[in-house]
């Protein structure tokens, strides 16, 4: 998956806010499979996971949109995007705990309110 920092100066919406956005239907799968295989030609939608949940920014969608039809359309200007990084070279993170914090915190995201963080019920044994 392509973390983009620039999300977080951006428009930033949920994956199923971000599905009606797209000209053409878009199923959950597809939005998925853009996210962590591309399009086929090196296009990834840019994503950031905040509190468990990935969103993306309706200014990387735009971006996606031109970069996945650049040779249909090569009179389209885009400004420069980095290329994708391999995942050994990408750091951990370079955003400062600060910035997360505080941007966590604009989104209204508190720390352990998510379901996601309860342990899963431990699968039953056979005649048991």
């Amino acid at each position: 998956m392509f973390n983009d920092s620039r999300i977080f100066d951006e428009s930033m919406v949920s994956l199923s806010e971000a599905r009606k956005l797209f000209p053409i239907k878009c199923s959950p799968s597809l939005l998925q499979r853009w996210i962590r295989r591309g399009t086929g030609d090196g296009v990834f939608l840019a994503t950031v996971k905040v509190g468990g949940r990935r969103f993306t920014s309706r200014e990387a969608i735009a971006r996606f949109l031109i970069e996945s039809n650049q040779e249909s359309y090569p009179h389209t200007k885009l400004p420069s995007t980095p290329a994708r990084p391999a995942i050994t070279d990408r750091p951990v993170s370079n955003i400062p705990p600060a910035e997360v914090e505080s941007e966590l915190k604009r989104l209204g995201v508190k720390r352990g309110d998510s379901s996601h963080d309860k342990t899963p019920p431990k699968p039953r044994k056979n005649g048991a």
